[in-house]
C-alpha cells in the first residue's frame, strides 16, 4: 500500500498582529536577521530592534579620532537622518560608558547635543531616560521644545542641570512623568529647575517620583497636581504642613510612596480618598489604611519589628480588600515572625501575594527572604 502525501503551502503573508508578536518573541540576533533578509519581517523587526536606543557614551580617555567616538557619532547620524527608523524609537537611554562623572565632558556634551538637534524626528518617543549627565540649556531648550507638542516621561539619575540663571521658554508642556533621583551626596535639581517643569504640565503630569535619596523641598512643588496618580516623595519634618496641605489636594491620588523615616501627620477621613497602593512605615499604613480602599501595601519596619504587630491588624479596616502585601525587616533578629505571620492570617485572609524582606546586614551582604502564595 502506498502512502499519499500532500502539500500544504504556507501562507503568503501572516496577520500583521501575529508577525508582531513572533518578531517580539524572538532574541535581538534573530530580530537583526529577519530585518536583513525578510521583506515581509522587516519592517516589524526593525520597529522591535529600535523601540528601545540605548546610546552607551564613550569614557573620558576616547578621543575625537577613536574608532569608539567615530562609531558612535555614525550611529547617531544614521539614526536621525532616517526617519523611518527614527520613528520606531519610544524609550531613548542615554549613559556615560563606566559609573563616573562625566557631566560636563565636552565630548559627551558635543555629541548629546547633536542628538538632541534631530528629536523631533523621534515622533513615537514616550520616555527619556538620563544617567550621569548635564542638561545644557542647548539640550534644555530642545528638551523644552520638544514636549510642547509631544507627551513625554523624563527619567533623570544623577544629573546635573541648568542653574537659576537659565530662562526658561514659555509656554505649557506634556509632561506626563517625572523621575528625579539623586544619591545622597550628589547635586540635587535647583528649585527653579522643577518648578518650571511641574508648574507648565499640571493637567499632563500623572507621576511623580523625586527626592528619594537627596534632601528635598516641597516649596517647589505646585500647590495642585489634578492629574498626579502616583507619587514618590520624601521631605524634611519643617516642610511637613506644606506637605499635608498639598496632600489634602491631591483627590485623585492612587498611589504613594514616602520614604520610611517620614514625619507622620494627621490626614482626615476625607483625604486621598481613592488610594489604593501605599508603600511607607508602619506609622503612615496604621494611620492611611482605615477607610481607604488600599489594595496593596508596603511597610518598611523600624529597629524593632513590633510596630508590624499593631500595624498588620489595620489591614483589615481598608475598604477593599488587601491582596498584596510587603514587609520589610530591618531588625536583626525578628523574634516576633510568627505572631506576625498569624495576624496576617487573619487579619488578611483576601492576600494573593506576600513577600517579606529581611534586611539582615553580615558584613557587606543582605539576606532576602521571599514567601509568595
Amino acid at each position: 500500500m502506498g502512502h499519499s502525501s500532500r502539500f500544504i503551502p504556507m501562507p503568503q503573508k501572516l496577520p500583521n498582529n501575529l508577525l508582531v508578536e513572533v518578531i517580539n518573541l524572538c532574541e535581538p540576533e534573530t530580530q537583526m536577521s529577519f530585518a536583513l533578509t525578510s521583506r515581509a519581517f522587516q519592517d516589524p523587526a526593525q520597529r522591535r530592534l529600535f523601540n528601545r536606543f540605548h546610546i552607551f557614551l564613550f569614557g573620558e580617555d576616547t578621543s575625537e579620532d577613536d574608532p569608539v567616538f567615530l562609531r558612535l557619532v555614525s550611529r547617531i547620524d544614521g539614526t536621525i537622518s532616517d526617519k523611518r527608523l527614527s520613528s520606531y524609537i519610544s524609550c531613548l537611554q542615554l549613559e556615560p560608558r563606566g559609573y563616573v562623572d562625566m557631566a560636563r565632558h565636552p565630548r559627551i556634551l558635543h555629541v548629546v547635543e547633536h542628538l538632541f538637534d534631530g528629536i523631533d524626528r523621534f515622533i513615537s518617543l514616550e520616555k527619556l531616560e538620563v544617567v550621569q549627565m548635564h542638561i545644557s540649556c542647548t539640550i534644555a531648550d530642545k528638551l523644552f521644545a520638544f514636549m510642547t507638542s509631544h507627551p513625554l516621561s523624563l527619567d533623570f539619575m544623577d544629573c546635573r542641570y541648568p542653574g537659576d540663571e537659565y530662562i526658561y521658554p514659555k509656554g505649557d508642556i506634556k509632561l506626563t512623568e517625572l523621575s528625579l533621583h539623586h544619591m545622597r551626596f550628589a547635586i540635587p535639581p535647583t528649585e527653579t529647575f522643577v518648578a518650571r517643569l511641574l508648574e507648565p504640565s499640571r493637567t499632563n503630569l500623572k507621576k511623580l517620583s523625586y527626592g528619594t535619596m537627596a534632601s528635598t523641598s516641597i516649596s517647589s512643588l505646585p500647590p495642585l497636581l489634578p492629574s498626579l496618580v502616583s507619587l514618590t516623595i520624601g521631605y524634611q519634618e519643617s516642610e511637613a504642613d506644606a506637605f499635608r496641605e498639598f496632600l489634602l489636594q491631591s483627590n485623585g491620588l492612587e498611589e504613594l510612596r514616602l520614604r520610611p523615616d517620614s514625619m507622620v501627620f494627621y490626614l482626615p477621613p476625607t483625604a486621598l480618598p481613592v488610594l489604593r497602593s501605599l508603600s511607607a512605615s508602619a506609622s503612615w499604613v496604621t494611620a492611611l489604611v482605615p477607610g481607604r480602599p488600599l489594595t496593596s501595601v508596603d511597610i518598611s519596619s523600624g529597629d524593632d519589628d513590633y510596630d508590624l504587630l499593631d500595624t498588620v491588624p489595620q489591614l483589615k479596616h481598608s475598604t477593599r480588600p488587601v491582596t498584596d502585601l510587603n514587609l520589610w525587616i530591618l531588625t536583626r533578629k525578628s523574634s516576633n515572625m510568627k505572631y506576625i505571620l498569624s495576624s496576617i492570617v487573619q487579619c488578611v485572609p483576601h492576600l494573593q501575594n506576600l513577600v517579606i524582606f529581611f534586611n539582615k546586614t553580615v558584613g557587606t551582604l543582605r539576606r532576602c527572604c521571599h514567601i509568595l502564595y
